[in-house]
């Protein structure tokens, strides 16, 4: 994607590009997360559904048999 500026309204509101509207299949209602990191303002689609979003999420966090936390030393 190319890099593309947009101009804040007075009513502090921007469009966002089609070409950025197509990558991302965003359409007319779809609501955004606003999130501010680094003085970078990230817009990102909010998934329909959270606990599909965040299926999977568990292998990341706990190990293979799911009874250690991955990086926990074994005290015993």
């Amino acid at each position: 994607m190319t890099l593309t500026s947009v101009k804040v309204s007075k009513r502090y509101q921007i469009a966002v590009p089609s070409e950025a509207r197509r990558a991302l299949h965003l359409h007319s209602g779809d609501r955004l997360i606003v999130d501010i990191q680094d003085g970078m303002l990230l817009l990102v689609p909010e998934p329909e559904n959270y606990t599909r979003h965040l299926a999977g999420i568990q292998r990341e966090i706990l190990g293979k048999d799911h009874g250690e936390i991955v990086g926990q030393q074994d005290l015993s």
